[in-house]
C-alpha cells in the first residue's frame, strides 16, 4: 500500500489566485481544513431566493473550500481514517485480503446514472451521519470529497481522485459530496452484509453503542 509523495499545493483563503507551495511529509493526505459552513443544509434542489441565500451564505458544497491548513496522514490515522493512493488493482485485492473484505460492488454517483434521484441522494450524503460499519471506497473515476470531524469537532475536508482508496471506522460522522463535475465512479469494499443506513447526527445517535465505541477509542471521553 502506497500513498503518493511531493508537494502539494493548496489556495490561501486570504488571496484565492495565489497557490500556496506546502511541503509534505513521506505520505502526503489530499486532506485540509474544510472551511464549508457546517450548520446550513444544502439543497440542490431549490433553485430560488433561498438557494440564493444558502449560497452566498455557505457556498457551494462542491467547492474545494480549502482553509489553507494541511491536515497529515498521521492526522488522519489518529481519527481512525485511512487514506491510500493505490494505482494498481492487486493492491486494492491485496488490502481487501488483509482486512478480509470479502465482497465488493460498484457506484456511480452523476445526474446520468441516477436520474430522478439524483438530487435526493447527493442531499443524504451530504447530511452529517455515521455508519455502524466500515466505509471503504476506491475511486475508479471523477472526484469527491468526504468531510471527517476531527478529535476538536471540525471539518477535514478529503480529497479523493482516481485511484485514491479511503476507510471510514464505524461510529465517526461524516458526510460525501462530489465536486463541481458531478460525478464519480467508486468500488464498495466489505465483509458481508455491511450496515450503511446512515444515522444521522443527534442527540440519540451520540448514545448509539458505535458512536460510543468510536469516541471511546479515538476521543478518549463519553459522549453520554
Amino acid at each position: 500500500m502506497i500513498a503518493k509523495s511531493g508537494t502539494k499545493f493548496y489556495k490561501d483563503p486570504g488571496n484565492f489566485d495565489n497557490p500556496v507551495s506546502e511541503p509534505l511529509r513521506a505520505r502526503p493526505s489530499k486532506a485540509y481544513d474544510c472551511d464549508l459552513w457546517p450548520n446550513i443544509p444544502f439543497d440542490p434542489a431549490v433553485m430560488d431566493g433561498t438557494f440564493e441565500i444558502q449560497w452566498s451564505v455557505m457556498g457551494d458544497q462542491r467547492l474545494p473550500h480549502n482553509s489553507g491548513k494541511p491536515v497529515s496522514v498521521d492526522d488522519l490515522m489518529n481519527i481512525g481514517v485511512y487514506y491510500y493512493h493505490l494505482p494498481e488493482l492487486d493492491q486494492v485485492d491485496n488490502l481487501a485480503k488483509e482486512r478480509e473484505y470479502k465482497n465488493r460492488d460498484e457506484i456511480t454517483v452523476s445526474p446520468q446514472a441516477m436520474g430522478d434521484i439524483y438530487e435526493t441522494k447527493v442531499k443524504s450524503f451530504f447530511a452529517e451521519h455515521l455508519h455502524e460499519d466500515e466505509e471503504i471506497r476506491y475511486i475508479l473515476g471523477g472526484r469527491g470529497y468526504f468531510d471527517v470531524r476531527s478529535k476538536d469537532d471540525d471539518w477535514v475536508r478529503v480529497l479523493l481522485e482516481k485511484n485514491d482508496l479511503l476507510i471510514l471506522p464505524p461510529g465517526i460522522y461524516h458526510r460525501f459530496t462530489t465536486d463541481e463535475s458531478n460525478f464519480v465512479h467508486a468500488m464498495r469494499l466489505f465483509k458481508e452484509d455491511p450496515k450503511w443506513t446512515p444515522l444521522n447526527r443527534g442527540p440519540d445517535v451520540d448514545k448509539n453503542e458505535h458512536r460510543q465505541e468510536y469516541v471511546k477509542q479515538f476521543i478518549g471521553a463519553s459522549t453520554e
